[in-house]
């Protein structure tokens, strides 16, 4: 696992550098932030060239353990499914996910999410949870127990079971 001389910071980007919206948008972050004080870590593929990326993804352990020393976790979302495992094992570890979008599975899951709206308001979001850390922890803790209570692997196999009336014993 990675520890935490690594990381340490307030604010961390999960994703793939895929396409130049996201580039876009990281790099803009990543200079609002620092005006701001605060520094953006990057975690995923192809991020070449950008101040802030670790070199690499995360999997399994050292995905867990490096959402748990973050405050906010930021993620654009790609594609029409939502949210993604990815989404609900931010959330799972406890960490504090600002969300892109208002698609209906969004809302469905996790009604209670911080939702940002442009570059701007992302920020103003971050650093409003980060000044009011009772409130993140409060939110962040509300929307585990969410995802624990239902999204995890195990419940999905049983719904799968159900349907197919191969329920577990």
């Amino acid at each position: 696992p990675i520890g935490k001389q690594i990381m340490g910071n307030d604010v961390i980007f999960i994703g793939t550098g895929r396409d130049n919206r996201r580039k876009n948008f990281v790099k803009e972050l990543w200079d609002k932030l620092r005006a701001e004080g605060m520094k953006l870590y990057i975690v995923g593929n192809e991020w070449y060239g950008f101040d802030g990326w670790v070199g690499r993804p995360f999997y399994y352990s050292d995905f867990a353990n490096a959402l748990t020393t973050f405050k906010i976790c930021v993620n654009i979302h790609a594609g029409k499914l939502s949210p993604s495992d990815k989404v609900h094992a931010i959330i799972g570890t406890g960490g504090a996910l600002l969300l892109n979008d208002n698609l209906e599975g969004y809302k469905k899951c996790y009604p209670m999410a911080p939702v940002w709206e442009d570059i701007d308001d992302c920020v103003k979001k971050i650093k409003y949870f980060i000044e009011h850390e009772e409130e993140r922890e409060k939110l962040v803790q509300e929307m585990r127990e969410r995802c624990n209570e239902n999204y995890t692997y195990k419940i999905g196999l049983e719904k799968i079971l159900k349907c197919t009336n191969l329920e577990s014993s």
